[in-house]
């Protein structure tokens, strides 16, 4: 199925809520991936593991910008 752009134009007041909730998001990630390290370093977290929690919490991070994204194109122009 081909995906379908659509251009749409955003107040300022729209952006800047739009910053602050991925500057938000970003913080969250950061903060579980910083999480992720400390127990790793303290042995608390297999090695296997690690990787893991890695790749899910920036799984987290697409899928929020996604629903974001997807919010924008369903507000109405």
């Amino acid at each position: 199925m081909a995906s379908r752009l659509t251009s749409v134009r955003l107040d300022d007041d729209t952006l800047d809520r739009l910053r602050l909730v991925a500057e938000v998001n970003e913080t969250n990630i950061a903060a579980e991936v910083r999480e992720a390290v400390r127990r790793y370093l303290e042995s608390e977290l297999e090695a296997e593991d690690f990787p893991r929690r890695l790749d899910e919490a920036h799984a987290r991070q697409r899928a929020v910008m996604r629903r974001i994204v997807s919010s924008i194109g369903r507000q109405d122009p």
